[in-house]
């Protein structure tokens, strides 16, 4: 299996838990914990999104 695939898979699962943590940092519960670093969560989510995409890009890129 290519190296980017499963790579995507792994950023993929990352984005999700990071997103999970975003909605929990909302949480009164969570309040004075390491999860309650909502903007932290906020932006590696889609920067996890994005990941295989750029990477793929780049792929292509200097293939050409």
């Amino acid at each position: 299996m290519d190296r980017l695939v499963i790579l995507g898979w792994y950023a993929l699962l990352a984005a999700l838990v990071f997103f999970a943590l975003f909605v929990m940092s909302d949480k009164e519960e969570f309040t004075g914990t390491a999860v309650n670093n909502e903007g932290l969560w906020q932006r590696l989510n889609p920067v996890l999104m994005y990941l295989p995409l750029v990477l793929v890009s780049l792929k292509q890129i200097l293939q050409a």
